[in-house]
């Protein structure tokens, strides 16, 4: 979980597994869709990202959340740079693929060819 500050308070925020499934099932995706979720995301499914992010975070942190989609937005509007901190923190939740080691993997010890 991480903590972002917006507008003078500091919100907790998760991409776990519950917060995506929520998110997935809210934009009727697939596990599979998750590859491209960034290409031309419209506003409203950028916000649904947020607003799930700020709801498992607050849930994760055992803190209140009355935020409404709406709400969400109106944070927005307050603090322009929201929308990005929150996908920066979506974007460092996904797992790295390591495409640039071409390296064979190590032997193991006692492993026969």
């Amino acid at each position: 979980m991480t903590e972002i500050e917006s507008a003078g308070k500091n919100y907790p925020v998760k991409y776990g597994m519950a917060a995506l499934s929520e998110f997935l099932d809210s934009e009727g995706l697939a596990l599979s869709d998750m590859e491209n979720i960034g290409k031309n995301m419209s506003l409203t499914r950028a916000l649904k990202l947020v607003y799930f992010g700020l709801k498992h975070g607050a849930r994760k942190a055992g803190k209140d959340f009355a935020f409404t989609l709406d709400d969400i937005g109106d944070l927005c509007d307050d603090d322009p740079e929201l929308l990005q901190k929150c996908m920066t923190v979506f974007s460092d939740s996904m797992p790295k693929t390591d495409t640039g080691n071409k390296q064979a993997p190590a032997k193991r010890a006692g492993a026969k060819r």
